[in-house]
């Protein structure tokens, strides 16, 4: 049991982290108004999506996480009843 209660607490940190990493890029994409645009670096720009990117695989990795935990969970409720 204590293995899944770790799991599922790396899982929501995961989701956590990701939420974050995901509010500060979009920020950042945000601040930059069109009159900024002709001076921000294309690649900038291209690095905060990417970076979005990211923090959407990161939120899907720490949901997998979860729901693992879960099953497992789950299984070992099933396993002593």
């Amino acid at each position: 049991m204590q293995i899944s209660s770790s799991l599922m607490s790396a899982g929501v940190q995961t989701i956590k982290a990701s939420q974050q990493q995901l509010a500060s890029t979009a920020q950042t994409v945000a601040n930059a108004t069109v009159s900024d645009m002709p001076m921000m670096n294309i690649a900038d720009l291209t690095q905060q999506l990417v970076q979005m990117d990211q923090a959407q695989h990161l939120a899907m990795v720490g949901g997998k996480m979860v729901e693992a935990a879960s099953e497992n969970i789950g299984t070992l409720i099933n396993t002593m009843s």
